[in-house]
């Protein structure tokens, strides 16, 4: 679990309550990680209608913050390292 979820709890009992719950969430954070992923398939198809604004590179550099930032979510989903990144 990545520490980033446990630093705002202050008493080994809310962190092993908090861990049990995440540990057993599976279905939902995996369901969840499921539509973030589908978010930024969506959002990655690009349009030739995209490129006929005069501002595309500026939505563009939206587009791509906004995927950066659902990665970020989905990495913090990942329960595998116990590393703050």
């Amino acid at each position: 679990m990545k520490t980033k979820w446990l630093q705002q709890l202050k008493t080994p009992a809310e962190r092993d309550q908090f861990e049990n719950i995440f540990k057993n969430s599976d279905f939902l954070l995996d369901k969840l990680k499921e539509i973030l992923y589908n978010v930024i398939k969506d959002k990655q198809k690009s349009k030739i209608i995209d490129y006929d604004n005069p501002s595309w590179a500026y939505k563009q550099a939206h587009i791509n913050g906004y995927i950066k930032g659902l990665e970020d979510i989905i990495q913090l989903l990942e329960e595998k390292d116990n590393k703050d990144e």
